[in-house]
């Protein structure tokens, strides 16, 4: 177990906006259907889930950024913080390639069956799925293997602080995130090149850097 990457913020306000984006596809409900099904079968099959993409080949590419929905206390007793953040994951498994349009899994148990880098935050005091209605998750595969996984969580996070300068200190915390199973010859974590905190326009109470 390895620090594949690690991501670093100025306490105050962390946020982005991130989703989950689908293509346009004249392929009708029932080659979706289909299609579907036959993903669900191939891994079942094949066993994907207990197998990386590219096994004896290179590390996969696995590539995260987040959309933070709340930015909650900052506890200088605790010395944690607590955010709410949509977590998105990115990579690529050629072995599930589709003839379809962008096909979209929901459930714990269709996600179980993809392979996942299996990632966590290093630095967790404490953490919940969101699951008002229904878990927030959910798993895009494009036709050419490319894979988005996302997930909604309220995290508290530790954050050793120095308060000398207390009430005129500026905080930095880190959100560190690693892979349990894989060290970095099977699994490479990368921050998005590109906006990988996105700022919520709703959260505007105090400003956030980061840094990779």
């Amino acid at each position: 177990m390895v620090t594949n990457t690690v991501f670093g913020l100025t306490v105050g306000l962390l946020s982005l906006y991130g989703c989950i984006h689908t293509t346009v596809s004249s392929a009708t409900d029932n080659d979706i259907r289909g299609e579907h099904g036959r993903i669900i079968k191939k891994m079942q099959n094949e066993e994907i889930s207990t197998f990386r993409p590219n096994l004896h080949g290179p590390a996969v590419d696995v590539v995260c950024y987040i959309l933070l929905q709340s930015f909650g206390d900052i506890n200088a007793m605790s010395m944690d913080y607590t955010v709410d953040v949509d977590f998105y994951i990115q990579w690529m498994d050629d072995r599930l390639h589709h003839n379809t349009s962008d096909l979209v899994f929901q459930t714990v148990e269709s996600i179980k069956k993809f392979w996942l880098p299996d990632l966590y935050f290093e630095n967790e005091k404490s953490g919940a799925l969101h699951s008002v209605l229904s878990e927030n998750i959910a798993l895009l595969l494009e036709p050419n293997g490319n894979i988005t996984y996302s997930t909604r969580l309220m995290l508290t996070l530790s954050c050793h602080m120095e308060l000398e300068l207390f009430p005129l200190d500026v905080q930095k915390c880190t959100l560190r995130v690693k892979s349990y199973a894989y060290n970095s010859d099977h699994v490479l974590l990368h921050w998005r090149g590109f906006n990988p905190i996105i700022e919520n326009s709703e959260i505007g109470r105090a400003s956030c850097r980061e840094r990779v």
